[in-house]
């Protein structure tokens, strides 16, 4: 089985490419009608892309891999607010995106046992 870290490595690769495909619409300055399919298609790999981000930041996080958490998170949140900025109906569903994840009880009990040691 994979480790935590090279699995959050691999994710981070995919959504590295996934982001690459969003390189290639138009700029702001070059503002065009963009066709309704290309729209939806885009909004779904910022959709998609928030939430690899966000379960890797959960992940990390619940690995008490806080730097690696908040560097998903980051990332997350671009691609949130890329999707903000796209129109993406999706990004308006969510009322409070988890720029800092909320500490579970899983977490609490891993910190506690590692204080202790």
């Amino acid at each position: 089985m994979l480790s935590t870290k090279t699995r959050n490595t691999i994710i981070a690769g995919l959504v590295t490419l996934g982001l690459a495909g969003t390189a290639v619409a138009p700029a702001v300055s070059q503002a065009q009608a963009v066709d309704p399919g290309t729209h939806a298609a885009l909004c779904e790999t910022y959709r998609l892309t928030y939430e690899l981000w966000n379960e890797a930041a959960e992940t990390a996080f619940e690995n008490l891999e806080l730097d690696l958490s908040h560097y998903y998170s980051e990332r997350a949140m671009e691609a949130y607010r890329a999707a903000q900025a796209e129109g993406c109906a999706w990004s308006s569903t969510i009322v409070h995106p988890k720029a800092n994840l909320p500490v579970s009880s899983k977490v609490i009990s891993k910190s506690k046992a590692v204080l202790a040691n």
